[in-house]
């Protein structure tokens, strides 16, 4: 009956018919499309993060903020930011990362309406802290002196050294 209905229809209204067949294809393709698309934000790459007390290196998801809690629940694992020249599969640490509490707070606000890299969040960056590995250095402010003097001070310009390369933990 209903088929019967419909192209009774068709017969009737054959320009009308055709533009309602060809706006449930359009519809049909683009529900398709839709169910395709990846929902929310980008799986992270994994990061290299060290627990301070115990050296213990890990490997974790990049979008976490350090410190986090360490093996006796204090706040001693960070990130260890590790560069390669890339010509090889040697890598060196370069320094190690975290952030303020301020900024951790701010963060965890933001983190579940987040549309993009944390990193790009205001006030992230001006809350990042870093170090030296050897033992005993200070934490100082990336944005400070010290802290861009640290970064900078692998990268050798003009010393005919290879360019160095963020040395990233293999993904799963």
């Amino acid at each position: 009956m209903l088929v019967e209905s419909l192209r009774s229809f068709a017969k009737q209204s054959p320009m009308l018919s055709m533009v309602l067949a060809s706006a449930l294809v359009v519809l049909t393709l683009g529900f398709i499309i839709y169910q395709q698309l990846p929902t929310g934000l980008p799986d992270w790459p994994p990061a290299y993060f060290i627990d301070e007390e115990t050296g213990v290196v890990t490997i974790q998801n990049a979008d976490l903020i350090p410190p986090l809690p360490g093996k006796d629940g204090n706040l001693t694992v960070v990130k260890a930011i590790y560069l390669t020249s890339g010509t090889d599969d040697k890598k060196f640490l370069a320094y190690y990362e975290k952030y303020t509490e301020e900024t951790r707070e701010k963060v965890a606000k933001a983190k579940s309406s987040a549309r993009g890299p944390l990193g790009i969040l205001p006030g992230v960056r001006e809350g990042m802290l870093v170090r030296s590995p050897s033992a005993g250095s200070p934490w100082v402010l990336a944005s400070s002196p010290e802290g861009v003097k640290l970064m900078n001070s692998i990268f050798k310009p003009g010393s005919g050294a290879p360019m160095l390369y963020p040395s990233l933990p293999p993904a799963d």
